[in-house]
């Protein structure tokens, strides 16, 4: 019973924000695949136990090979929808989104940049053994708590990427970082703002769960903060 259990919640958490046709296809990924191999495995068992004339070694056959198919059906619309998703942008691409809200120059700092910055001008180490990164996600929460600094983000809607970077981006709620903390270090490893998360840490970090990505901050108040606060939570971190 545990292990249903599990499965249903698993496949709950897969299936909760699908809306669009974006979605249903962002879904198919490695564990899809795995978990497609297995159904089509188990339903051609159940089929093969029903035709009395297949042995047992045709009916573990037929199985072997529908889970193959599945999985490879799966890999092959995956392979499929990421080709088409990171196509080249053409013009009119663009002009179809040009009534959601764009940055002006400036305005907008991705928070990796802000790190770079306050790294390679403001005497911060981000790097092992220090634990001054940990400092400066917590200065730059509470900064927001405070609204010291503006953030912005895209509303994250899970493991449906194509769905959340079409988001449009929009301030974030003061309010929001009383439960929500800074996620970053995806965001670090791979030099994507995207990674950058919000994550409600009360429920196990469920990005799906009212969290915002690819958050940015206003530059003037990010870097007014950087210049004349941040230094003071150094040392935050024991």
């Amino acid at each position: 019973m545990g292990i249903i259990l599990r499965a249903l919640r698993f496949i709950w958490r897969r299936i909760a924000d699908v809306g669009t046709a974006a979605d249903v296809l962002d879904f198919i990924d490695l564990k899809t695949v795995v978990w497609g191999a297995v159904v089509g495995f188990f339903a051609m068992i159940g089929l093969g136990a029903l035709n009395y004339e297949w042995s047992p070694a045709t009916v573990f056959i037929a199985a072997l090979v529908a889970a193959i198919l599945a999985a490879l059906f799966a890999l092959l619309l995956r392979a499929l929808w990421l080709a088409f998703k990171h196509r080249p942008a053409k013009v009119a691409d663009v002009v179809l989104q040009s009534n959601r809200p764009a940055p002006v120059e400036n305005t907008w700092l991705p928070v990796v940049e802000l790190f770079d910055l306050a790294e390679k001008h403001y005497g911060w180490n981000f790097k092992d053994p220090s634990v001054e990164i940990l400092d400066f996600i917590y200065g730059l929460r509470d900064a927001g708590l405070h609204k010291t600094v503006i953030l912005w983000g895209k509303k994250n809607h899970g493991g449906f990427e194509s769905t959340t970077r079409n988001e449009p981006m929009g301030v974030i709620n003061k309010s929001h970082w009383g439960s929500y903390e800074l996620d970053i270090f995806k965001a670090l490893n791979t030099h994507d703002n995207f990674y950058v998360w919000s994550l409600d840490k009360r429920q196990g970090g469920n990005i799906a769960s009212g969290g915002y990505a690819d958050i940015h901050v206003s530059h003037d108040t990010a870097v007014n903060w950087l210049r004349d606060v941040a230094n003071r939570y150094k040392g935050h971190t024991k």
